[in-house]
């Protein structure tokens, strides 16, 4: 191409900033001549918008129900850093959406009519309570809740540690979907130095970004806070997000190292990655086995001295070397939390969790598919729900279900068993 010949029309430069700026990149860039169009994609240029109007439009509806507990994600649409100086004329920011016209000659060009720079949140405006309360149930359901939940707040004003927290990264299986990520769980719970510790319970692909979503400029903070990263089983949706995660930590040496409880096999799969990675992050972390958080190899004592938390993993009905967990809190929170990972009906899982204060369930398949369910794994919205009621949980919460239920998935009102 530089030989005067056949010129690109167009190209895309994914390089960081700090390569921009070099004399030897922008002499390359130059040299392509005054006709050539460059578009810039890097985390420094690119704006960090919301790309799915439909998934604008659930988040504002949800945080039309209440604002604490569905706050609107982060978004910025406004670069970190200008263009570098001294590139070539035609040089441009990508956009989502963006179009670039290869043909016919004459219309050779960029056109953004339909790229997203920015969505509105308020788009139904004064309209969306309006919209909420034509939901038949929803506002007595609603009423219901905040009535709860001012209890629960009205508790935590008279403790001195602060209640744990649950954020869910993705409550859907297999891949990802426009409204529901895979599976990652972020937990933050107060120690016995009352120091908030985060905890991951799975980490699927993406588990990073949704971070980012919730805590925007506090994402680094969040990061550097989790201590426990904990995979159940080593199917690709809940754990391809672990190296990322791990490698935002990569330049905090001061920090201790996460400690990262999984399969066998998942230490040589995080060794292999790092063998191609272009940041080192093996010093971000220690290595234990689920299989030696069992009932029969406990460490209860070590767990309560590092984290202040008990945790025991459970072997659950999934593919090989799949886990549940249970983390228990004893002090004078005294709370126990349940998670199932992937699983049929679980005994083991029942007996461990007894009387947890929050189940938090796979439920992948609709009632009426338990034969499928069986087949791949999994469990049912009615069979998950029967082991919360066995195993007398007081709060359960459902995960994991089939991209096939784009928004809410199927769950037959007459199985909820008074849970």
């Amino acid at each position: 191409y530089q030989n005067g010949l056949n010129k690109p029309v167009f190209i895309v430069h994914m390089a960081p900033n700090s390569v921009l700026q070099t004399p030897i990149y922008q002499e390359w860039m130059h040299r392509f001549g005054d006709s050539t169009h460059h578009i810039l994609v890097n985390e420094s240029l690119s704006s960090n918008n919301i790309v799915f109007n439909s998934s604008a439009d659930q988040f504002e509806k949800l945080n039309g129900l209440h604002s604490d507990i569905f706050p609107l994600p982060f978004s910025n649409n406004t670069p970190i850093q200008p263009i570098p100086p001294h590139l070539p004329q035609k040089t441009f920011i990508g956009l989502n959406l963006m179009k670039l016209i290869l043909a016919p000659i004459h219309t050779i060009g960029i056109e953004n009519d339909e790229a997203i720079e920015a969505l509105n949140y308020r788009r139904y405006g004064n309209d969306l309570q309006q919209y909420l309360s034509s939901i038949p149930g929803l506002h007595s359901l609603m009423e219901d809740f905040k009535s709860s939940l001012q209890t629960v707040q009205k508790s935590e004003s008279s403790s001195s540690s602060k209640s744990p927290l649950l954020l869910f990264l993705g409550t859907g299986s297999a891949l990802p979907s426009k409204y529901r990520n895979v599976t990652g769980i972020y937990f933050e719970y107060s120690d016995d130095k009352d120091d908030r510790v985060g905890m991951l319970l799975d980490c699927g692909e993406g588990s990073l970004g949704q971070l980012g979503r919730r805590y925007g400029d506090n994402l680094q903070k969040i990061i550097n806070g989790i201590r426990i990263i904990v995979i159940s089983h080593m199917h690709a949706d809940h754990h391809l997000g672990l190296m990322r995660v791990l490698v935002s930590r990569a330049s905090f040496s001061e920090l201790p190292p996460i400690l990262v409880i999984g399969p066998k096999l998942l230490h040589q799969w995080l060794l292999d990655f790092e063998q191609i990675s272009p940041v080192s992050f093996l010093h971000t972390f220690t290595f234990e086995e689920c299989s030696l958080f069992t009932r029969e190899n406990n460490y209860d004592e070590f767990l309560a001295s590092n984290f202040g938390i008990g945790l025991v993993t459970v072997p659950v009905v999934h593919c090989l070397d799949a886990f549940g967990v249970v983390v228990e809190r004893k002090n004078d929170q005294k709370w126990k939390l349940v998670y199932s990972g992937d699983t049929r009906p679980c005994k083991n899982l029942i007996h461990a969790g007894k009387d947890a204060t929050v189940l938090i369930h796979e439920a992948t398949l609709e009632q009426g598919m338990e034969a499928d369910a069986i087949e791949k794994g999994h469990s049912t919205t009615t069979q998950a729900l029967k082991v919360a009621k066995a195993m007398n949980a007081k709060n359960v919460i459902l995960t994991h279900f089939s991209q096939r239920y784009p928004k809410v998935p199927t769950i037959h009102t007459t199985t909820l068993l008074n849970i």
